[in-house]
């Protein structure tokens, strides 16, 4: 768990999640954006999913992969 203060712009939120094996999941929550985030790996790729009910966004979903 943890935590961050923004000073110039007034806003604080909070952080908590676990990680296993090729797996870390997130949740953050702040004032505006409250997003679950995961991020997996698996051989040459890795996955970063970002999910939110709140906020102008809902889901984002990034792939990389290294090229060899």
């Amino acid at each position: 768990m943890g935590s961050r203060n923004e000073l110039t712009r007034k806003v604080h939120g909070g952080i908590s999640g676990n990680g296993s094996r090729g797996l870390i999941k997130a949740i953050v929550r702040g004032q505006a954006f409250s997003p679950d985030i995961a991020v997996t790996t698996h051989d040459a790729q890795q996955t970063l999913d970002i999910r939110s009910a709140s906020g102008n966004l809902s889901m984002i979903s990034i792939v990389l992969r290294r090229g060899g």
